[in-house]
């Protein structure tokens, strides 16, 4: 099998979507670009997560951070 190259990839995807706003796009290829719309979403959403996770992360550090800091200032 051979594989597209990304400009490749989206250069068909890019002509795929012409068909579709045309009307002139097969029932098999306006599944695809459904799947796909829904594939790059759902990608967007587990980034948005992942910096939500990270960002979680090194708030908790920084807390612990301060509470060790106070912790040591009372003393």
């Amino acid at each position: 099998m051979n594989k597209l190259t990304d400009k490749q990839a989206a250069d068909w995807i890019k002509a795929l979507r012409y068909e579709k706003a045309q009307g002139s796009i097969s029932l098999a290829h306006a599944r695809f670009l459904e799947v796909l719309d829904r594939m790059v979403a759902a990608e967007a959403r587990v980034t948005e997560l992942e910096e939500q996770i990270e960002n979680s992360e090194l708030q908790a550090v920084a807390d612990a951070a301060a509470d060790d800091y106070y912790r040591s200032m009372e003393k």
